[in-house]
């Protein structure tokens, strides 16, 4: 599943260099800034069957 992720890089540029106490540019945003962001995602949900829940039967329950 690709996931996309809209950041206003003004601002977390700012967030960053307040962070840091640095000047922080789009091509030296620390690793773990990153991390943040881009969090690995979680494995779907499955029901006691094995197989995927559907956003319907979540909602349902």
């Amino acid at each position: 599943m690709t996931v996309v992720h809209e950041i206003n890089t003004l601002v977390r540029l700012g967030e960053l260099t307040e962070r840091y106490g640095r000047p922080v540019t789009p091509g030296d945003v620390p690793g773990e800034a990153w991390d943040t962001v881009a969090r690995p995602a979680e494995p779907p949900d499955e029901d006691p069957r094995g197989t995927r829940r559907r956003r319907t039967d979540l909602l349902t329950r």
